[in-house]
């Protein structure tokens, strides 16, 4: 699961005993790690991934724990996406994947279903209509922390030409907008901007 980082994140979700404890009211706890920043200090990025012993527990975490109050602070938690090979803590994909779920802090709101603190969440246009959440999440790993990739599509399930992208940082996502605004690819020029319903 991953967590939406906290405006302040000095004081929230410092721990990773703290983050395994909250989670290990609802499930066993295989594993579970904050997020930090790379650096002096190695400050909270205010997420965290959590690995538990079945898809079960992890399903009950979400529906348990989602908009709970961490640190004081409400959470937001989902099942990670991340590509099993480099998932933090390992799995092998399939039903191990299941297993995980990231947590972050932070306020809700904006689009719907968007749990992005403000500042961290950007819109990304002129895509090529082959391209999957994963593809967007690729692209903008470069810039930094991604929490969470979205292509939005049209009824039938085909894309829309866009998504939005939010990170762990509001530097992430302005590095991200530097990163892609009037780029190319496939022909089609990318811009990107912040995420003014965030």
């Amino acid at each position: 699961m991953s967590l939406v980082p906290p405006a302040d994140r000095d004081s929230f979700l410092s721990s990773t005993q703290d983050l395994k404890d909250y989670f290990g009211a609802v499930g066993n706890v295989r594993y579970a790690d904050v997020l930090r920043e790379a650096g002096p200090g190695s400050r909270s990025k205010g997420c965290g991934i959590v690995e538990f012993e079945t898809p079960d527990e992890a399903a009950a975490a979400i529906v348990q724990l989602n908009d709970t109050e961490l640190d004081g602070r409400k959470i937001f938690i989902r099942e990670d996406r991340e590509d099993p090979s480099t998932s933090l803590g390992g799995g092998g994909g399939g039903y191990e994947q299941q297993r995980h779920v990231v947590a972050a802090g932070g306020g809700s709101g904006g689009r719907p279903g968007s749990s992005a603190a403000p500042g961290t969440q950007i819109v990304v246009h002129g895509l090529p209509y082959r391209t999957s959440w994963q593809d967007l999440k690729d692209m903008c790993k470069p810039a930094g922390a991604v929490v969470r990739a979205d292509i939005v599509t049209n009824p039938d399930g085909s894309s829309k030409g866009w998504g939005t992208v939010s990170f762990a940082t509001p530097s992430d996502a302005q590095a991200a907008i530097q990163l892609l605004n009037g780029s190319e690819l496939e022909g089609r020029v990318v811009t990107a901007k912040l995420d003014k319903f965030v």
